[in-house]
C-alpha cells in the first residue's frame, strides 16, 4: 500500500501541480526528498508500460527531448547503469534536475530479445508544465467532444 508521501510523489511525477491541488505542505514534503523540486517537473518526454517485467515505450512526445532518440516499442533495459525492477524504480531513475541528462540502455523495437543490439543513448531532462485540475478538466472536455 502506498504511503501518503509516496502518493504525493507519484502525483508530482505524473505532472500534477501538487502544491496547487494539495497545498504548500505537499511541496515542502517533496523539497525534503528532492533538492531540485521545482514548480515544474522534469522528464524525458516518454510514456511507458510495465508488463511481464518489461518496460516498453508506448509514446514519445513530439516536442519532448526523446523525440528522434527513442521510439515507440523500444524496451528500456537500464537507466544510469541500473536495471529497474518495478515502475517506481524506473521513475526514480528517469527523474532528475532540469538540464541534466540520463543514460538509457534500450533494445530497439523489433530486435530479437536474444541479440546484443542494445543501444545506449543520452537523453536530456527538460521541464514540463504541471497538470492542474483546471487544465485536466479542459483536456477532458476536449476528449468528450471527440466522441
Amino acid at each position: 500500500m502506498l504511503t501518503l508521501e509516496r502518493r504525493i510523489e507519484k502525483l508530482w511525477r505524473q505532472g500534477w501541480d501538487v502544491c496547487r491541488i494539495l497545498g504548500s505542505e505537499a511541496g515542502e514534503l517533496l523539497k525534503t526528498r528532492f533538492d531540485y523540486f521545482p514548480s515544474q517537473g522534469t522528464g524525458i518526454g516518454i510514456q511507458w508500460e510495465f508488463r511481464d517485467s518489461i518496460f516498453r515505450i508506448t509514446a514519445v512526445h513530439s516536442s519532448g527531448p526523446s523525440q528522434g532518440i527513442l521510439r515507440v516499442g523500444d524496451l528500456i533495459l537500464a537507466v544510469e547503469g541500473e536495471t529497474p525492477r518495478n515502475p517506481a524504480e524506473l521513475e526514480d531513475l528517469l527523474l532528475g534536475p532540469p538540464g541534466s541528462s540520463c543514460r538509457i540502455e534500450v533494445l530497439p523495437r523489433g530486435a530479437p530479445e536474444t541479440t546484443h543490439a542494445v543501444l545506449v543513448v543520452q537523453v536530456p531532462r527538460e521541464p514540463f508544465t504541471p497538470l492542474t485540475l483546471e487544465r485536466w478538466r479542459r483536456r477532458a472536455e476536449r476528449w468528450d467532444g471527440l466522441s
